[in-house]
C-alpha cells in the first residue's frame, strides 16, 4: 500500500478514536478513492476490515 494512503487510513483511525466520526469516514473514503487499482483497493478495504473495531459505535 502507497505511503500516502496509508496516512489516510491512519489519520481515519486517530479521528475515530476521538469520536470525530464524519472526519474518520472521509479519510477512509479518501484512501479508496485515490487506490490505483482494484488490488489496492481490496488491500484497502482489508485494512478497513481489520481496524473495524475502532469505527465501532455502541
Amino acid at each position: 500500500m502507497r505511503e500516502h494512503i496509508r496516512r489516510l487510513l491512519n489519520q481515519a483511525v486517530a479521528m475515530a478514536r476521538q469520536d470525530q466520526m464524519t472526519e474518520a469516514v472521509s479519510c477512509g473514503e479518501a484512501a479508496l478513492f485515490r487506490a490505483a487499482d482494484r488490488a489496492e483497493r481490496e488491500e484497502i478495504e482489508q485494512w478497513l476490515i481489520d481496524h473495524a473495531d475502532v469505527f465501532h459505535q455502541e
